[in-house]
């Protein structure tokens, strides 16, 4: 029985390892230009990569939003890329840079909006603001008018 786990870790260890020298030629193909390496980087890897997005956020446009720019920012930048030992961890740590990079960029976005928000208010608001200023003003009159009808021999009272 254990002879069968030790054949399937070995087999597993070995596709693992060719996987990674795959990997590593499509890269090296990808460093010199080739549109169709990095096709099938792409095809190999978008899933994984949306999967642990998805683990991170989950908001489904961003995460796709971050694979591409990812890829792009490779493509763009594939003549300057250097030799590396894993690819997939390579693309998981880029990627997952990528995310944070957007996350923190909307929530400053946000937080700005937010703030703009406290300083912008419609006019309705402010229409509003001051109709309860007048009716206030109206009440303490209307208070102090009635305060002054009242006779002063009633308003001292004793116990």
């Amino acid at each position: 029985m254990g002879l069968g786990l030790n054949q399937d870790f070995s087999k597993s260890s070995t596709n693992s390892r060719k996987s990674n020298s795959d990997d590593l030629a499509l890269w090296r193909s990808i460093r010199n230009g080739n549109d169709l390496a990095f096709s099938s980087l792409y095809n190999r890897y978008a899933n994984t990569l949306f999967n642990y997005g998805m683990h991170l956020c989950h908001h489904r446009e961003l995460v796709k939003d971050c694979i591409q720019e990812l890829f792009t920012y490779l493509w763009n930048k594939r003549e300057t890329l250097s030799e590396i030992e894993s690819v997939k961890y390579y693309l998981l740590k880029s990627f997952r840079n990528q995310m944070i990079k957007n996350l923190e960029r909307e929530r400053k976005i946000f937080t700005d909006l937010e703030g703009k928000h406290e300083q912008f208010q419609p006019e309705s608001y402010v229409e509003e603001r001051i109709i309860e200023q007048e009716i206030a003003t109206l009440k303490k009159e209307k208070m102090n008018l009635a305060l002054s009808r009242i006779p002063k021999s009633s308003a001292r009272l004793s116990f």
